[in-house]
């Protein structure tokens, strides 16, 4: 029988605690923080993390650390020279724990999750291609473009078009009536774009419902 392999993460996150110490490096300097791993509260998250391990059935692959720093610098001055002392640290506060599950299927049901796989997959973009679109459409504001004659100071004619507040300038009517066409057949294509995404969206997303058993 085939087998099909889902992976999930799980963030755990336990910070650290701050303590009071009287010694600095060797008794120079007094209270100073003292970073270390709360037990308690890292034994808490360990707890949710068994639990939903137990619950889903998955099994760890890998471990992530989740880091934070924290730093100190102090600068003096003596005449012309400059002198200071400081630290810096990176701390380990939680994990990212990568797993997995690997279930034995039947050849139907196989074929069901890679569809279902497959189609989750494209949904992102179809909505960053609907939004595109929409947007694109939103900001053409002069769909319905008027040419105006204008005379020359020396005789003859110009064809202006007015395109989005760009005015667009053709010494011929035939010139100026060709880009009036290319730019309202552009329009008309990224509408009729659109509707198809929309259509697609609408689509994937009920097929989704079915194999889903929605």
């Amino acid at each position: 029988m085939p087998k099909w392999i889902t992976t999930a993460s799980y963030s755990v996150g336990y910070g650290w605690d701050y303590g009071k110490k009287n010694a600095f490096w060797g008794g120079t300097k007094d209270n100073y923080s003292h970073l270390t791993t709360p037990e308690e509260r890292l034994q808490d998250r360990l707890n949710g993390l068994i639990t939903w391990l137990n619950k889903s059935q998955y099994t760890i692959k890998a471990v992530i650390p989740k880091t934070d720093s924290i730093g100190y610098y102090e600068a003096k001055s003596s005449q012309t020279a400059g002198w200071g002392y400081g630290y810096g640290l990176s701390i380990i506060t939680g994990f990212v724990v990568l797993a997995q599950r690997e279930q034995e299927v039947s050849q139907e049901e196989y074929t069901r999750l890679s569809r279902i796989h497959y189609l989750e997959g494209t949904l992102p973009n179809l909505r960053e291609k609907i939004e595109e679109l929409q947007t694109a459409i939103a900001t053409d504001t002069q769909r319905d473009m008027t040419i105006t004659e204008k005379k020359k100071l020396i005789g003859g004619c110009k064809y202006l078009v007015d395109k989005n507040g760009m005015w667009q300038e053709f010494d011929s009517r035939d010139a100026a009536d060709v880009y009036v066409r290319n730019e309202q057949a552009a329009f008309a294509a990224r509408k009729a774009e659109l509707d198809a995404a929309r259509t697609n969206l609408e689509r994937t997303e009920k097929e989704l419902q079915a194999l889903r058993g929605g």
